[in-house]
This record gives C-alpha cells, sequence and structure tokens, in this order.
C-alpha cells in the first residue's frame, strides 16, 4: 500500500510501478490517519526531512507533520506493520 496525500505523486508513483511491474495499491489521502487502521507488512516513511544538510543535526523530535513528530512516525508504521 502506498498513501501520499498529493494525487500528482500518486499518479507519478502509479506510473513508476507500472513501468517496473511491481503491483502496489496507491490510496490518495493523509497517511496519519490511514496508518490508524491499515496493515501491511512493510511500512516505508519518507516525510519531508528537512533538506540536505540534515545529516549533521538530524533528531526525529524535529521532524513535524502535521504536528507529529519522528518518533509518532514511527510509532504509527510500527502499528500498521507490526512485524
Amino acid at each position: 500500500i502506498a498513501i501520499d496525500i498529493d494525487a500528482a505523486k500518486v499518479e507519478k508513483a502509479r506510473r513508476n510501478a507500472r513501468i517496473y511491474g511491481v503491483a502496489v495499491d496507491f490510496v490518495v489521502g493523509d497517511a496519519l490517519v490511514l496508518l490508524k487502521t491499515l496493515r501491511a507488512d512493510v511500512c516505508f516513511l519518507s516525510p519531508p526531512w528537512g533538506g540536505p544538510g540534515y545529516g549533521e543535526d538530524f533528531r526525529l523530535e524535529a521532524i513535524d507533520v502535521q504536528g507529529v513528530d519522528g518518533f509518532g512516525l514511527l510509532r504509527l508504521a510500527a502499528a500498521g506493520a507490526p512485524r
């Protein structure tokens, strides 16, 4: 399952999946809402990390996605893909 709130990004990902022959269920929606109820084998997160210089002072608590920090995102992912 691939989730993005941006329909244009989902369409680009859908096209790439077709090109590479990968089976993916795409959903346009808010991952912060959907991850509370979806279950999957794997959960890959790609939030906005803060730019190319983030590696020098990267901190999970500094990530802010609609008021949820990096630790909160990891908790959502772990709940959705508990294995």
